[in-house]
């Protein structure tokens, strides 16, 4: 079970389906209908709701009271070690990055591949980046202080900016390994979805891209370094909203 806007529910719907168990997605109800698709597809149960908040209320009741289990996205040690694999792919093919640029949304993909390259290199330079419109960790990043009040604004990248619980594992990796978050607007999302789709003809999803608009962003702070790396990743968004948004 787990609570997602549904990338996360996508791959754990496949996992589940691969392995014959049954699984239950949360979902907001405004999810995009391509994810909602998939996740059918792969045999899931769906469950909708307002806001991923509410959905992870939910998601805790039914682990409390029924003992489902509650697979995070990112607050969860295996998802951070299953993100720390990248770090070793992206290792194998540039041994001498000298810098990794990562979209944000709870912290456990950035913490993952953190993990394995500062252990191989600690001097590796890491920034995140999230959407202006609900820079969750970088608030709290910036001040030190839990963001209690936060209030997120919709956002075209609706896979990352999550507000993530107080106890959250991936908090004190962040807090170690970053040294500054970019923010940026959403027009400066829809940038390098064009330029990605003219350049190299990948069709890419918002929360997917985060990291290059990040670096296209402030070429002032990357220009000292000679190998910058950022993943690119995901396409689970329906084509007509693709258009809509790159219009």
């Amino acid at each position: 079970m787990a609570p997602t806007a549904g990338g996360h529910g996508v791959g754990l719907s496949y996992s589940a389906k691969i392995l014959n168990s049954k699984v239950h997605i949360l979902m907001p109800e405004n999810a995009d209908s391509d994810r909602v698709k998939a996740i059918k597809n792969n045999g899931a149960s769906i469950q909708t709701f307002k806001s991923i908040p509410e959905a992870r209320l939910e998601a805790k009741r039914l682990e409390k009271e029924k003992g489902y289990v509650f697979v995070s996205a990112y607050n969860d040690i295996e998802m951070i070690e299953g993100a720390g694999t990248i770090g070793i792919e992206l290792l194998s093919q540039i041994p001498d990055i000298d810098c990794l640029v990562c979209g944000v949304g709870g912290g456990g993909y950035l913490a993952g591949i953190g993990i394995v390259l500062k252990a191989i290199n600690p001097a590796i330079k890491i920034y995140g980046v999230q959407q202006e419109n609900s820079p969750f960790l970088a608030d709290w990043f910036s001040s030190k202080k839990y963001p209690s009040n936060f209030k997120p604004k919709p956002s075209i990248a609706e896979g990352i900016g999550a507000e993530v619980e107080e106890d959250t594992i991936t908090w004190d990796y962040v807090n170690e390994f970053v040294e500054d978050f970019i923010i940026i607007s959403e027009e400066e999302i829809k940038d390098p979805l064009k330029w990605t789709i003219e350049n190299h003809k990948h069709y890419v999803e918002p929360s997917g891209i985060v990291g290059l608009a990040g670096i296209r962003k402030r070429p002032d702070i990357f220009k000292k370094y000679k190998k910058i790396v950022t993943v690119i990743t995901g396409r689970n968004m329906s084509y007509d909203k693709f258009l809509k948004i790159i219009k």
